[in-house]
């Protein structure tokens, strides 16, 4: 009876060792692609602003551009929205025009702060998207909130 109930617990033992390392390989696939393609998209953008700031076209524009730009300013939680505010305090109002505001569906503060800022500019817009990882989620549930917020 015994030789059998250790049979038992060895089997289950073993059964949950397998799905671990399944778990852990779809992790570090998942995570994979995600920095393949954070390192392909930061490739793309210092090349592009690299060949920009080559191009004595691009150079002519810069300095004598008078219509304004439009701004997407994107906020977070961690101190990112106190860095934004201070970085809107810097830009001048009619050149950097329309102002837009992305932040998470789950940010219940942001906004409040912006609003309630003497610094801070109003925006024309406020867009809100979903978090792709809530703070404490685990990393296999966020693959699917991650494609959620790309929707």
């Amino acid at each position: 009876g015994t030789e059998r109930v250790d049979e038992g617990r060895r089997t289950s033992t073993t059964t949950m060792a397998v799905a671990d390392r399944s778990l852990v390989a779809a992790t570090a696939t998942a995570a994979t692609c995600m920095a393949a393609t954070l390192i392909l998209r930061i490739t793309f953008v210092l090349k592009t602003i690299h060949d920009d700031s080559n191009d004595s076209v691009t150079k002519k524009r810069r300095t004598k551009r008078k219509r304004p730009v439009s701004t997407l300013v994107v906020l977070g939680s961690g101190g990112h929205t106190t860095e934004m505010i201070r970085l809107l305090t810097c830009l001048e109002a009619k050149r950097y025009s329309p102002l837009a505001y992305v932040l998470a569906t789950s940010d219940t503060t942001s906004l409040d702060r912006i609003e309630a800022s003497p610094a801070a500019r109003h925006g024309d817009a406020v867009y809100r998207i979903p978090r792709s990882r809530e703070v404490g989620q685990s990393y296999i549930t966020s693959i699917f909130t991650t494609i959620r917020s790309f929707i």
